[in-house]
């Protein structure tokens, strides 16, 4: 049988204590580490993410700011800047801006006795510049998501993470895009018919800057 002195246990409980300190420690700093790699992850995500998409539904707007009146065929077209920044979409306004183009929302009462195509028998100026009323597909593709950003050198990041990252931004890219060519799809005004006394409201996609004043000039012949 092994005698167990008083300095014997003294030692044992000393170093037992000294293992649970050790063990409380590590614990400790697993915890800190995964906090810290959570709060990378959600800077990475949150810097890099891709915006979603708010539909703007221009039929439900108001379209009381600017407005005029075509010649004297009984045409009257009122319309809205500035519609993706005030339906939050943020990411496409800033393209809106640094592509030169705006999204614009259209109100077109047609009191003429002829049927009226846009943009073929209106002509859109800002001052004396003739403006270009863009194609469904060039408009959606001058203000559509498409790139991936990669902020690279924050912290320690694993490549692993700023992958993960880009996959979650394709795929809430690619769902607002979606939503936002669907939006086009239902209300883009290029090549639309409207009847006399009818009204039409939707959008259209100009080659000048959100404020600029606009001129429509009744072109039919």
């Amino acid at each position: 049988m092994i005698a167990v002195t008083k300095e014997g246990a003294l030692f044992a409980a000393s170093s037992g204590l000294r293992g649970y300190k050790a063990i409380v420690d590590i614990i400790a700093m697993m915890k800190f580490s995964v906090k810290c790699l959570s709060l990378a992850i959600s800077t990475i995500l949150f810097l890099g993410c891709a915006g979603s998409y708010q539909t703007i539904k221009p039929q439900q707007l108001g379209y009381g700011r600017s407005s005029a009146v075509v010649g004297k065929e009984g045409i009257v077209i009122a319309w809205r800047y500035n519609v993706l920044k005030e339906a939050g979409n943020n990411k496409y306004a800033r393209k809106e801006r640094r592509m030169g183009v705006s999204l614009v929302a259209v109100n077109i009462n047609n009191k003429s006795a002829d049927t009226l195509c846009f943009p073929r028998d209106i002509m859109v100026f800002s001052e004396e510049d003739t403006l270009e009323v863009l194609t469904l597909t060039a408009a959606y593709f001058a203000l559509c998501q498409d790139v991936y950003e990669r902020r690279r050198g924050i912290g320690m990041a694993d490549p692993s993470i700023i992958m993960i990252r880009d996959d979650i931004n394709r795929s809430t890219q690619s769902r607002a895009n979606t939503i936002f060519i669907n939006e086009l799809f239902d209300n883009y005004l290029f090549q639309k018919c409207i009847e006399p006394g009818g009204a039409l409201k939707g959008l259209i996609c100009l080659t000048v800057k959100s404020g600029a004043k606009l001129r429509f000039v009744y072109s039919k012949t």
